[in-house]
C-alpha cells in the first residue's frame, strides 16, 4: 500500500448535511482497492465534522475540519468546509 485517497476531495456542505466518504488504497503496482471499511476514521474538529466507523460524515457547525483515514502507517485526508447555508426553495420539474 502506497497511498490512501479520501473522497470526496474537499467537500463544501451545509450544516446538518450527512455524506458518505470513501478511502481508496493505491498500491505500488498502481492497482486500487476500496478500503473504506478497513481504515480508522478521525476528525481533528468533531464539533464541525464528525466521522463514524462506517465513514458517515455528520456536519455540526460552520467551519473547516480535516478528516483522516489511517491504515497502518499510511494516511489519507480530506478537508471538509461546513457552511451556514440554508435551504431557501425547492423546485419541482416535469420528468421527461
Amino acid at each position: 500500500l502506497r497511498e490512501l485517497q479520501v473522497t470526496p476531495f474537499a467537500p463544501r456542505l451545509p450544516v446538518g448535511f450527512d455524506t458518505q466518504l470513501r478511502a481508496t488504497g493505491v498500491y505500488s503496482d498502481n492497482t486500487t482497492r476500496d478500503l473504506t471499511w478497513y481504515v480508522s476514521w478521525t476528525s481533528d474538529l468533531p464539533e464541525i465534522g464528525s466521522i463514524d466507523a462506517y465513514a458517515t460524515l455528520r456536519l455540526g457547525r460552520p467551519g473547516t475540519a480535516t478528516i483522516t483515514a489511517t491504515l497502518g502507517a499510511i494516511r489519507g485526508t480530506t478537508t471538509v468546509t461546513v457552511t451556514a447555508a440554508t435551504l431557501t426553495a425547492i423546485t419541482l420539474g416535469n420528468p421527461s
